[in-house]
């Protein structure tokens, strides 16, 4: 008989853990340093690694945060122009070194 009853117990308190635990999620708030809240899981997430950018050679880069909140690396402004290029600080966009009338140091060392 005691069997019975330490069975029934047990029985209910796992019924009972069942129903009031449902599936672990989070919320944004909850995410901390390094992680980003993903929705369709509802959970944080570890941000991935970063990445070294493909940056020409002897071109700087910069950490930044994605729309996520988590770190991405990105070629500095001036290493996006394309061969034969330079970055003018006037414009703030790329120049053709051919057009330029005082070309900077970038241009000579392409040639």
């Amino acid at each position: 008989m005691r069997w019975r009853v330490a069975a029934t117990c047990l029985l209910l308190i796992a019924f009972a853990a069942l129903f009031a635990c449902g599936e672990a999620t989070d919320q944004p708030e909850d995410c901390r340093p390094g992680e980003y809240f993903d929705e369709a899981n509802e959970l944080c997430s570890a941000c991935p690694a970063v990445p070294d950018p493909d940056c020409r050679p002897g071109c700087g880069f910069f950490i930044e945060d994605d729309e996520r909140g988590c770190p991405v690396a990105q070629c500095a402004e001036e290493c996006l122009c394309e061969s034969g290029q330079f970055f003018s600080d006037d414009t703030l966009g790329c120049e053709s070194c051919e057009e330029a009338s005082d070309p900077p140091g970038i241009c000579q060392e392409q040639e």
